[in-house]
């Protein structure tokens, strides 16, 4: 690996980190316009760190950093990527990528024509879709539009990147500072336990496959994936680590039913071993099972005793909620972004403090993303929506055996306790950060006829030249 990159990498997350920390609230745009400016200066590699830095530093420990405030410049940085796209004509959309951005602006139109005609806080559901789709977009064709020497850069850049968050938030772990939202579970540098928790439950998913396909790890990574595994379990994040463990499960299931390489399909029979052994473990050791029962009634702090039961409780309660809501409006449902689950009452609203009459956020929690599809656009307005999770899973039908599938299959898991898939104000910028590195390594591999390791393990898949 470069030492040069490296050192590149760490101190723009550092300075910018450091910025942040040390500048009064006040002044916290001046962070947030320098990302601006710094994403209009070139494309590439600028526009991926661009839009990390920013996810990262909307979503630090505000006991360590203080409460950071963007005054809504967070949504012009994805409008600044595509603006110098379109500037530097860099927008590849090749027949890989082509269908989902497509379909993404389908959907994009659909969600618009639907919040004007149907959603019960039109104003609200008008903004999140234009939103959602310009973060979406902004993601994928900078990631897509950069050379094969360009993407390699970025993989490494995100590798970086989630190895500072995790040796950053270590020293944490033995402070009330690393627990500031619950007290038990651990956020370290990050702002939730479960932001922290599916961030890692994603990235370790993707480093972990990368080792096991290329049948080699170094000693740095090793250290990386362990100690980040270690703060998986200490967020007591159910959906981080469920994403993680059945991502790597459905992935070397494809691996072990493909007729393709013996090593592959060792690796997959290797994972599924694995998955069929763990049961027999917990059964077996009362230690191990105090360990599971600690982790999902995190931290004795839930009422409920098993997963079972404690799924019933939290998402499976946000299930029956979307069930009942969804006979209001069968057919077209109450709107995008703007019905809560197992609640009646519309989120509340905040307003700009200069231009009053602008909304700009209005946060719900809807737990069990694919069925608050439904209560939102019904089931004939998710229909688009569905079309579009049926496109962007092609990729991973098409070459089974690429480990750059687990980015997509951990994030689809993720939704099913953590509904952010539309939400990039948060953890959801993570999420297409990682489709758009998916995305991009398919991309790249249709050019040639094989997939070819790369140096990062979060590329998944070399690039061949174009």
């Amino acid at each position: 690996m470069n030492r040069h990159q490296t050192l590149i990498h760490l101190s723009i997350i550092v300075a910018s980190l450091a910025a942040v920390a040390v500048l009064p609230g006040s002044l916290d745009a001046l962070v947030f316009l320098a990302l601006i400016g710094w994403s209009l200066s070139g494309s590439g590699f600028r526009h991926a760190a661009a839009l990390t830095l920013q996810f990262g530093l909307m979503n630090l420990n505000p006991e360590v950093f203080g409460s950071v405030s963007t005054v809504g410049l967070h949504h012009i940085l994805p409008c600044a990527v595509l603006a110098r796209l379109f500037y530097d004509r860099r927008i590849n959309i090749t027949p890989t990528i082509r269908p989902l951005v497509g379909s993404l602006l389908l959907v994009g139109a659909w969600l618009t024509l639907h919040s004007y005609l149907v959603s019960v806080l039109p104003a609200i559901s008008l903004l999140k879709s234009i939103g959602f789709v310009i973060y979406a977009l902004s993601c994928v064709l900078a990631v897509s539009s950069v050379s094969a020497e360009e993407l390699n850069t970025i993989a490494r850049w995100y590798e970086h990147f989630v190895a500072l968050i995790i040796f950053a938030s270590a020293p944490l772990i033995f402070s009330g500072l690393g627990r500031t939202r619950n007290a038990t579970g651990f956020n370290g540098i990050l702002s939730h336990p479960n932001l922290l928790g599916v961030f890692l439950g994603i990235a370790l998913a993707a480093m972990i496959a990368h080792a096991l396909a290329s049948h080699r790890i170094e000693r740095w990574k090793l250290i990386t994936i362990s100690l980040g595994l270690i703060e998986l379990y200490l967020t007591e994040a159910r959906g981080g680590m469920f994403s993680l463990l059945l991502a790597l499960v459905v992935w070397g299931g494809c691996l072990f039913t493909r007729f393709s390489g013996r090593s592959a399909r060792v690796v997959g029979r290797g994972i599924i071993l694995i998955a069929i052994a763990t049961p027999v473990i917990i059964a077996s050791s009362s230690t191990v099972q105090e360990s599971v029962s600690y982790f999902v009634s995190k931290s004795g702090r839930t009422s409920e005793s098993g997963l079972v039961a404690n799924f019933r409780k939290s998402r499976g309660g946000a299930i029956a909620y979307h069930m009942r809501s969804l006979r209001r409006n069968v057919a077209f449902g109450r709107g995008f972004q703007v019905i809560n689950s197992r609640s009646d009452a519309l989120p509340e609203v905040t307003y700009d403090p200069i231009w009053k009459k602008i909304p700009i956020s209005a946060s719900v929690e809807n737990g069990f993303l694919y069925t608050s599809i439904f209560v939102e656009l019904g089931l004939i307005g998710s229909i688009p929506v569905f079309l579009f999770f049926a496109i962007l899973i092609g990729p991973v039908f098409r070459r089974r055996d690429d480990p750059a599938n687990v980015l997509l299959i951990a994030v689809l898991f993720t939704n099913v306790t953590e509904a952010a898939f539309f939400s990039p104000s948060g953890v959801g910028a993570w999420e297409w950060q990682m489709i758009a590195l998916y995305m991009a390594s398919h991309q790249f591999a249709d050019f040639s006829a094989a997939s070819q390791d790369c140096e990062s393990d979060l590329a998944l898949a070399e690039p061949a030249a174009a």
